[in-house]
């Protein structure tokens, strides 16, 4: 008899009235389960005991980054550095993201479009000197999907240093908030972010050096206006604060691939060497083995003792690893977004239709990254930064519009490709500079002037029968 039934029958012989209680009161609440699971219409919802395992949390977002997005962090840059597979599906994302050329159009554009490649296209703009605009962008793209989040800093500048507009941008890496800085009373800060009332950004709490820098020893951090700051990441729920690493949900994944490949080297090295056991039936250890050779060699020929024989290991057999590897990269290269073929190289089962449809979804992503974390977080707000300080120079660039143009796309197959696009011309499907900047990464006006200025040097050549003409549309 169990012990819970025993009990129940030990306090009805006691008391009735309390057996008879706790009994109504047994009844109720399995009633009540049995209820709250009839109300949990959806499986994956259900207390049953095949879902015991399933431990969720209903932390909001930053508490779900608060205690782990510093071990996430370090995690993944360690899985870049010495994992190829992270390494790649990092410089997959960096370099298909590539960058955003701006076209200037309303008053004043052309003389802003030259201030800007005067500042944008040196290393005029970097603050360290080792990039210009282009080349910031990738470092913060590839900063954002390695540790999560990447800042960059207006610098303010004297008009006596010479620069174009005086301004540069100083690329920090996310180590520098502060995010002990959320313990700070009477103010509402979240992980080194402070806020207003509203809910507004107003400062950045950041260190004056980088705290994994050997020697740090300041651990006081100094607010940093929001005004200053470009704070890019990839905002996953509604009011997350910090962004975290790209490869958090493969993470555990790559980790383990890693140690099963590395299981996989041992066996094979296993398996290479050629064992020989030597059989003595006598069992004396004291005997002379007269037929024992240390070494193998071809064509040896070599007569065994009395009571001696050979026998040959049987090495551990490998199967199964060419499936299963094809499978853990698959889905490492689903955790990160990007096609399997451009993360691994292997485009042995690939064809120009599965590339195509592998090139869409991976061009939506593109299209999704640029627009919500190139443009939106860094590209608008350089742009604004830029116009302040041009007009401590004299330039008012308040009128003029900037559209932000994504870098060429590459085209898989000319003869099936070039023809659809034209005949999509034709029929008024696509604009001319629709084509001009998915395909060439710049403004219409810039590729009709490059063909003018090409067909006038043919002429003057007298190459004219080369020209190209641009194309008409009805």
């Amino acid at each position: 008899m169990s012990a819970p039934r025993l009990l129940e029958r030990t306090l009805a012989w006691i008391s009735p009235g309390w057996g008879a209680s706790r009994a109504r009161s047994a009844t109720q609440l399995e009633s009540h389960r049995l209820q709250l699971d009839a109300l949990r219409a959806y499986e994956a919802a259900s207390r049953q005991k095949r879902m015991d395992g399933w431990h969720s949390s209903r932390t909001s977002a930053n508490g779900e980054t608060e205690m782990s997005l510093p071990i996430l962090r370090d995690r993944h840059r360690q899985l870049v550095r010495d994992n190829p597979y992270a390494a790649r599906a990092v410089g997959v994302i960096e370099a298909n993201v590539g960058f955003l050329t701006p076209a200037f159009t309303g008053d004043h554009a052309e003389e802003a479009e030259e201030l800007w490649k005067a500042w944008a296209g040196t290393t005029d703009c970097d603050a360290g000197g080792q990039h210009d605009f282009d080349g910031l962008q990738a470092m913060v793209m590839r900063a954002t999907v390695e540790s999560g989040e990447s800042l960059v800093r207006r610098r303010h500048r004297r008009l006596s240093d010479g620069l174009s507009v005086p301004l540069q941008l100083q690329l920090l890496e996310s180590d520098f908030l502060d995010s002990s800085a959320g313990m700070v009373q009477g103010k509402h800060l979240i992980q080194g972010v402070e806020f207003d009332r509203l809910g507004r950004r107003i400062k950045y709490h950041l260190f004056r050096t980088h705290p994994g820098d050997p020697g740090f020893t300041d651990l006081r951090s100094s607010p940093v206006a929001a005004t200053e700051i470009a704070h890019i990441y990839r905002q996953d729920r509604p009011g997350q604060v910090r962004g975290i690493p790209w490869g958090a949900p493969v993470m555990v994944r790559i980790k383990g691939f890693d140690e099963y490949e590395d299981a996989h080297l041992m066996r094979q090295k296993i398996a290479a060497c050629f064992s020989v056991l030597l059989t003595d039936v006598q069992g004396d250890p004291s005997a002379d083995r007269t037929g024992f050779t240390d070494t193998i060699s071809p064509g040896t020929i070599k007569r065994m003792g009395p009571g001696e024989g050979v026998e040959f290991a049987s090495p551990p057999g490998v199967d199964g690893y060419g499936e299963y590897s094809v499978e853990q990269k698959h889905a490492i290269a689903t955790g990160y977004g990007i096609p399997y073929a451009a993360m691994t190289g292997d485009r042995r089962q690939v064809n120009f239709s599965s590339g195509k449809m592998a090139e869409i979804d991976f061009a939506r992503n593109l299209t999704n990254w640029r627009r919500r974390i190139l443009q939106q977080q860094l590209c608008q707000r350089a742009w604004a930064w830029f116009q302040d300080a041009a007009l401590l120079k004299g330039y008012d660039f308040r009128e003029v519009k900037v559209t932000w143009t994504a870098p060429q796309r590459a085209l898989l197959d000319l003869a099936r490709e070039v023809p659809g696009i034209i005949k999509a011309l034709d029929r008024g499907v696509f604009t001319l500079a629709e084509v001009h900047r998915g395909l060439h990464g710049r403004s219409s006006d810039d590729v009709v002037q490059e063909i003018k200025d090409s067909n006038a040097s043919l002429d003057k050549a007298g190459l004219g029968g080369l020209q190209v003409g641009v194309p008409k549309t009805s």
